[in-house]
């Protein structure tokens, strides 16, 4: 957790200069959206809603049938870390979150977590097992599975969680102000057991 920030530890001892490298943190942020890789790489500023903190997702990848969207609420923790990244003042709707230096897909994923497991003492893991993780976590603190199977864009089983296909269409175009989406508070919770452990960690190194 203590590497996954911007600007990029030193210490990885990467090739790109630390105030431009975000693959770090684009990690991070893997970790507290339990997104995939192929969804957090090609992201561009105009999926962003930061009014509605929402992420829309043109493409996500599903267990069963064909690929679909997603509209996932952010975290507070998930929006505040977008804020930090270099090109947030600057950000032009068609520009990537998190660009290489000549604003094309972020690349040497495999050489960044090879880093990682060098500093940090770990191995064996890879971007697709802090998806993994994040889900567990979540079950762990209590949060039921149809929630968290809509952050994951699982299909939804209905029968398990005895509701209806017509059901969740229509209360899903129902705003009602006094309730708070179920996977934003589930995301924020997330976000905060991540980030007491990241202060456990900070505590005992510092």
């Amino acid at each position: 957790m203590p590497l996954l920030k911007y600007p990029a530890p030193r210490v990885l001892n990467m090739k790109m200069h630390p105030a431009v490298d975000v693959r770090p943190i684009a990690i991070k942020f893997i970790l507290i959206t339990a997104a995939r890789l192929n969804e957090v790489v090609p992201m561009q500023w105009k999926h962003i809603d930061f009014e509605k903190d929402e992420w829309f997702k043109p493409t996500v990848k599903t267990p069963r049938g064909q690929p679909r969207s997603q509209l996932l609420p952010l975290s507070t923790a998930a929006v505040e870390l977008l804020k930090t990244l270099p090109n947030y003042e600057r950000r032009v709707p068609d520009d990537l979150v998190f660009p290489s230096t000549k604003n094309t897909p972020l690349q040497n994923w495999g050489r960044i977590a090879k880093a990682i497991y060098r500093e940090s003492g770990t191995s064996g893991w890879n971007r697709h097992d802090l998806r993994r993780t994040s889900s567990s976590v979540m079950q762990l603190i209590g949060v039921d599975l149809g929630t968290i199977d809509r952050i994951l864009a699982h299909r939804i089983d209905h029968g398990r969680e005895g509701t209806s296909r017509a059901l969740e269409s229509y209360l899903s175009n129902l705003w009602i102000a006094e309730y708070a989406d179920p996977q934003k508070v589930a995301l924020d919770r997330l976000a905060e057991v991540y980030g007491s452990i990241e202060k456990l960690l900070q505590s005992e190194t510092g």
